[in-house]
């Protein structure tokens, strides 16, 4: 089973079986028969925004994501070992 289509993007059927797609720093998954697309973004002047949207529309959600991910940021940049254990 291919769990990509041409563009690259992962199949409907593979983000119901719970795969994230990612796009820049932006990230697209299924839960509850919704998808979710959530990203962190820098806003001037004000300290970075987490941005979350639902859509029941895998198309709406594939655009939200396209969008987000022209403007997200890598909040944890600075810390390149976020994932050790102490």
């Amino acid at each position: 089973m291919n769990h990509y289509n041409k563009d690259g993007s992962l199949t409907k059927f593979s983000l119901q079986c719970g795969y994230i797609e990612k796009k820049g720093h932006a990230q697209l998954y299924r839960e509850h028969e919704c998808y979710h697309i959530q990203a962190w973004i820098n806003v001037e002047g004000a300290p970075d925004k987490h941005v979350r949207e639902s859509t029941l529309s895998l198309t709406e959600a594939r655009a939200i994501l396209r969008k987000l991910s022209k403007v997200a940021i890598d909040v944890y940049k600075d810390q390149p070992n976020r994932f050790a254990l102490p």
